[in-house]
C-alpha cells in the first residue's frame, strides 16, 4: 500500500503525466494512427509548458499556502510542539552529518516556539521508508540539529516510526498518550502542506494551533518574465498537485 500511495500520484505529476502521453504516442505511432500521436504530444508539451510558469505554479502553491498564515506567537499555547518532519538529508557519503533541505525551517520555527514559551514539549516526528532510504529514522537527524542549536534535550520526545503525514499523527498520538501529554497541540510545518496536515491530526483528535513556516510564494505582480517556463516552477507546480492528491487520496480513505 505505501508503495503504490508513493507510485501512482507520479503519473498525475506534470512530467510523469508528459511521459505517458509522450508514450501513448509512440505506440499510436506505430499502429499509424497519426493525427492521435501527434495530439498526444501537442497535450504533452502543453502540460510542461504551463506548469513551468510561474502563474500557474505559483497559483497552485498559493491555493494551499495562504490557507493558514502565521500566528502571533504571543498569542498561542499548547501542551506540545510538534514538528513533522520530511525535509532531512541523511548522514552519507559525502556528507559528514545529516543535513535538511529549505523545508528543514520547521526545525528551527520549533526552537523559535519553544523559546518563547509556547509549550513545554517538543515532538520530534519522522521515522524513513526502506525503499527510499534504507535504515533512516529522520526523528534523530531532527533531533541532532535541534539539540544542536539550543534545544534542550530533556524537552524533546521522538518519534521514528512514521512514514507519512497520517502515521505522524498516528504515532503521536500514542506518544503523547504513553507521556501523559495533552492532545493540545502546536503544530510545524511546512505553509504548503499545512492544509493537510491540520485536517489529518484533527481527524485524529488533537486540537491544534497551526504554526506555518517554509513559505515559498510571496505577493508579486506578474509580468512577461512569470509566462516562461523554468524547471522551479515545475518542481513547485509538483509539489502543490501531491499535496491536493494527498487531500484527496485521504479523503476517499476517510483519514481527514
Amino acid at each position: 500500500m505505501l508503495f503504490l500511495s508513493k507510485l501512482i500520484p507520479v503519473f498525475f505529476y506534470p512530467l510523469g503525466f508528459a511521459l505517458l502521453l509522450i508514450l501513448l504516442s509512440g505506440a499510436l505511432l506505430c499502429m499509424r494512427q497519426t493525427r492521435q500521436a501527434l495530439w498526444c504530444l501537442l497535450l504533452s508539451g502543453l502540460t510542461l509548458f504551463l506548469f513551468s510558469t510561474e502563474i500557474v505554479a505559483f497559483t497552485l502553491a498559493k491555493s494551499l499556502e495562504r490557507q493558514y498564515l502565521p500566528p502571533l506567537i504571543a498569542d498561542i499555547k499548547g501542551d506540545a510542539i510538534v514538528s513533522l518532519g520530511g525535509a532531512g538529508r541523511p548522514k552519507r557519503f559525502p556528507r559528514d552529518q545529516a543535513e535538511f533541505n529549505e523545508a528543514g525551517e520547521r526545525l528551527f520555527h520549533s526552537i523559535r516556539l519553544y523559546k518563547a514559551g509556547v509549550a513545554p514539549w517538543v515532538i520530534a516526528t519522522g521515522g524513513g521508508i526502506d525503499f527510499i532510504l534504507p535504515g533512516q529514522v529522520e526523528a534523530d537527524d531532527m533531533r541532532a540539529v535541534m539539540v544542536e542549536f539550543g534545544l534542550p534535550d530533556s524537552v524533546l520526545l521522538l518519534e521514528g516510526k512514521a512514514r507519512n503525514t497520517y502515521e505522524n499523527a498516528l504515532y503521536t498520538k500514542a506518544l503523547l498518550a504513553e507521556k501523559g501529554i495533552g492532545l493540545n497541540v502546536v503544530l510545524v510545518t511546512s505553509g504548503m502542506h499545512m492544509p493537510r496536515s491540520v485536517a489529518i491530526f484533527k481527524k485524529a483528535g488533537f486540537l491544534v494551533v497551526p504554526a506555518p513556516t517554509d513559505y515559498l510564494i510571496e505577493d508579486k505582480s506578474y509580468n512577461w518574465y512569470s509566462c516562461l517556463p523554468r524547471a522551479e516552477n515545475l518542481c513547485l507546480s509538483t509539489q502543490a498537485i501531491k499535496e491536493w492528491i494527498g487531500i484527496l487520496a485521504y479523503k476517499m480513505l476517510g483519514r481527514l
